[in-house]
């Protein structure tokens, strides 16, 4: 049933001037809830739901559209993350309708890292350590301070560096 609800939220969105079309699923995801609307935990089976079992949680459609804080992304970034996942230009441009100079993509260096939501994480050849960086542009007040809240899997350490985002009003 999340489908129709969500599809319209994005469709909502679509209208609202502070939202760009790459910026609808992100703020969808990060202004969801991981509380029912009672304020309790949501469930799974009677028990509290984990991370992969409720997704981001129950989305909150007024809050969608004053997310505070945005994760920057642009269609670049997916072309980009496209070609680190090995699509071929001609998969690409079938998605995109874009010629890419992928040998140039590829020489960038931004790693295996979309500036999204959530992560990813493949580790191979005994590595254990990944780092990520995320882009975020504050759409909220100015002189906003956000804390930041990290739900790892079990077993899974996250270490978030700076544990609080301050912005200032730029002039």
């Amino acid at each position: 049933m999340a489908c129709p609800h969500v599809s319209g939220i994005a469709a909502r969105s679509l209208g609202s001037p502070e939202l760009d079309p790459y910026s609808i699923k992100p703020t969808i995801m990060t202004t969801a809830e991981s509380t029912n609307h009672t304020g309790r935990p949501i469930l799974d089976e009677n028990q509290p739901a984990r991370v992969f079992d409720m997704g981001v949680g129950h989305v909150n459609p007024q809050r969608e559209l004053n997310p505070g804080l945005m994760y920057d992304i642009r269609s670049d970034d997916y072309i980009i993350h496209l070609c680190r996942l090995e699509y071929t230009r001609s998969e690409i441009f079938s998605i995109t309708h874009k010629n890419v100079s992928y040998n140039v993509v590829m020489k960038m260096n931004r790693g295996f890292n979309l500036n999204y939501l959530s992560l990813s994480v493949i580790c191979k050849d005994g590595k254990r350590r990944k780092m990520f960086r995320k882009r975020l542009q504050n759409v909220g007040s100015p002189n906003s301070i956000y804390s930041v809240e990290v739900m790892a899997p079990k077993g899974v350490k996250v270490i978030a560096k700076p544990k609080r985002l301050g912005f200032k009003q730029t002039l």
